[in-house]
This record gives structure tokens, sequence and C-alpha cells, in this order.
């Protein structure tokens, strides 16, 4: 059986999604080295003859991928790695806490990347050790959750490279870990690209096997959710907007005024290696006995898809500018304050949901290595980062919500309480307000 037909049915379905959100945070030279996977042929362009690569590789040239995603996440991560998060009890799990950082912070860039990130962890049954691993989300091709919510089967893909003695290259390879109970005991195994067993283990710490699978799927809701986009991906897909239609206006900007040759009693395949100026000719079919051909001067749209792309950046600006001041000259300082708060709403939201499920983790590893306080342990990821805001209609401008219409002053500002970005209660912010006014 194939690795796609093994996988998860919602593996399947945003397995793509995956591919695309890694090619935009690596950049424009990624999206472009996909060529037509990202970029399609345009209608009026040639797609077969001696110059087609030629016509194509011009019109690639006409555009470039938009740099947000990137800028967004970097931006994004620089917030949360602005002051230092807290595990409790303090000495709790203490040797450890430069593992469990950094674990978190790379944890915390894949949820914001991708929307899941896998963590397992592994027990060293020789060192009488354990050690946190993430695996990315496409390399999760498996996996159940059982009634409790838990993990009780997973299927990762390990990939690796060999090197080849007789090409002098280095060859992708690939295995499959499985992780599962037998018996109600924790098992590994190492099956090979056609499943078949290589090897078992039960790991054991200090001679105690565990009844549970170590393994957990972290996501921007809840531990072991279901899969949900990447909060990066509107970015993503708006600046794929934005890379299509400015190829596109560029194109018809450049062909704009240019004559176009008319075929008549022709069609298109009859006339593929046909050499015209940019490439700028049409065909109708009629009888032979009518077959003509003359100018008619080029019309475009280019004035519409010059508004499309507009719209499109400044929708990705909404998105990724949030905390970046690439507003454009026509944004207001407030404009850009408003923005900047709404991402950090976002970012203390997706913290919060974190810390509480790699809480759950750290419990189980103090439980695994014989911690009696085990639930004791907690993780608090940094989250006050959070811009001041002067009362709740700042919130509520911010949100772009209509009061009386979608939400009141009241539940949004409890919301804004809750989520740490004031310390007042409703009535507390009112009369707060009614004071600084009075003094004013």
């Amino acid at each position: 059986m194939s690795f796609e037909q093994r996988s998860n049915n919602d593996y399947q379905i945003f397995q793509y999604e995956w591919r695309f959100l890694r090619d935009a945070l690596r950049g424009n030279t990624k999206i472009k080295s996909r060529g037509t996977e990202y970029l399609k042929f345009p209608n009026n362009l040639k797609k077969t003859g001696d110059n087609c690569d030629n016509y194509y590789d011009r019109f690639l040239k006409m555009t470039d991928f938009p740099e947000l995603t990137t800028q967004a996440l970097n931006a994004m991560l620089g917030l949360a790695a602005s002051g230092e998060n807290v595990i409790t009890p303090e000495e709790t799990l203490e040797d450890s806490s430069a593992m469990i950082n950094d674990f978190y912070f790379k944890s915390l860039r894949e949820i914001l990347s991708m929307g899941r990130v896998g963590a397992l962890i592994e027990i060293d049954d020789s060192k009488l050790g354990v050690k946190l691993l993430s695996y990315k989300t496409e390399d999760i091709i498996d996996w159940h959750i059982d009634q409790k919510g838990n993990v009780d089967f997973a299927v990762i893909c390990q990939r690796y490279e060999t090197f080849n003695e007789d090409t002098l290259t280095y060859d992708d390879e690939y295995n499959y870990l499985m992780l599962r109970l037998i018996d109600g005991v924790y098992t590994q195994e190492l099956r090979d690209k056609d499943y078949n067993l290589i090897t078992a283990r039960q790991p054991r710490y200090k001679g105690n096997s565990l009844s549970f699978v170590p393994f957990y799927l972290l996501t921007t809701y809840n531990l072991n959710d279901e899969i949900r986009n990447s909060p990066l991906s509107p970015v993503a897909h708006l600046c794929l907007h934005i890379y299509r239609n400015v190829a596109i206006w560029n194109k018809l900007v450049a062909t704009k005024g240019d004559p176009m040759l008319l075929f008549m009693g022709f069609n298109q395949r009859e006339l593929e290696n046909v050499n015209f100026g940019a490439n700028n000719f049409v065909s109708t079919t009629t009888s032979k006995s009518d077959a003509d051909a003359k100018l008619i001067e080029m019309q475009t749209g280019a004035e519409f898809v010059k508004q499309k792309v507009d719209h499109d950046i400044a929708l990705a600006q909404a998105y990724a500018g949030k905390l970046l001041d690439v507003g454009g000259a026509k944004e207001s300082g407030e404009s850009l304050i408003q923005r900047r708060l709404m991402a950090e709403i976002g970012l203390k939201s997706i913290i919060y949901q974190l810390s509480q499920q790699y809480t759950k983790v750290l419990q189980d590893l103090s439980f695994i290595i014989g911690n009696p306080s085990y639930k004791d342990v907690t993780f608090s990821g940094f989250d006050e980062f959070s811009s001041k805001i002067q009362d709740v209609d700042d919130l509520m401008k911010a949100s772009g919500l209509t009061i009386n219409e979608i939400v009141s002053k009241q539940s949004l500002h409890d919301r804004a309480k809750d989520l740490g970005i004031t310390k007042y209660s409703y009535d507390e912010e009112l009369q707060r307000i009614a004071q600084e006014k009075n003094e004013l």
C-alpha cells in the first residue's frame, strides 16, 4: 500500500496546504521554482512549440511573491520571545529548563506556521533519560484519538539521507515510526517503506513501562484537536493572489495598445507555431472560404486587475502588517496601533492555549521520571506584550465590530479582561473614562 493510501483522511485533505505554507515561508525564490504549480499559463500564452518556455519565463519574471508571510511569523515570534516563560514549581524539571523552553519556541513557530506540531516524550532506556522530540505536521501521516481525547495510535514518517557512493550524492530515504498500545503497554515499532516490521521496543524508565502513548498533537486550539488552517494561512493565500494578479496585470500593461492579429477561418491548434509580437493572436473558426487575417487594437482589463491587486495588498497588510509598519503612506498611526493590538490579542490567545497543552506534556514527563508532585507542574508562555488601550472604544475600533449589531461593549470588554489586556472591570473602566474626561 502506498504512502498516501495509508494516511489519515485529514492528512490527505491538508497536505497540499502544508506544502504551500512551507513554500510561502521560504519566499519568492521557492515559490517561483514551483513554476506552473502556483502561476499557471495564461490563456493567451502558447503552451506548445519551440518558444513556449521562453514565453513562460518572461511571464514568470513579471511578478514576485510578497514576503509578508515570513515577516509576520518573525514579528509574532519576536513578541513571544520578549520575556520569560514560567514553569511552576520552580524546582520542578529545573535541570531540563533549557530543553523545555527551546522545545516550546520550536512548537510555537510550527503552530503559527502550520497550525499543528507533534510532540513525543522519548525515553532512552540505556541512559535513563527523557527528551522532547518535535515532528512536523506533514510527517504525522496517521493518528487516532481515543474517547478521553488522548492519542492512542500514531504513525510518523521519519525522513533521512543516505550517501550514495556510486553517484557521490545524498539520496532521500524514509521509514515509519508506529506508536501504539499492545496489550495495554506503550510500544514503538520501526517499519520500512513497505511497512514491514524492522524492530519493536517497549520503552521503560527505571524498569517501568507506560500504559499510555506519550505523543501529543499541539494545536492553536486544544490538545489533540482536529486539524484547522494555520494562523498564517490567510496571509499566505492573499500573497499568492497578489503574486498571480501582478503577473497578469504587468502582462496586460505591457501589451496594451499592441496590435493583435485576428485569424478568421483557423483554429488555435492550426496556429500554434505562429509568432507575432508578444504572442498576441486570436482565432475564430469559420468556413475556410472566409479565411482572413487582420490587425486589431489590443484592449486589456489592466485597470480592473490593478484594482484587484490593490485590494489584495490592503487585505494582506491588514493580516501580516498588524505587527509591522508596512501599511503604506495612506495609513494613519492610529490604524497601525489598532492592527497591532488585534494581532497581539490573537497571539496572546494562541500562547494561552499552547501553555495549557504544554502543561499536560510536562506533567506526563514529570510523571514518567517519578515526580510525585507531577500534577502541580504548570507552564506559562510569556504573554505580557499587549498594547495599552485607553478605553473600550479602542478595542471596538480595532476589531471592526459594530456596537449593538455584533457584540456589546461590555461583552467585548469582558473578553479583553480575560485575556489580560485590561485589569479593570467594565464599571471601573467607565468610571475611569468619565473621570479622565472631567479632568480634561
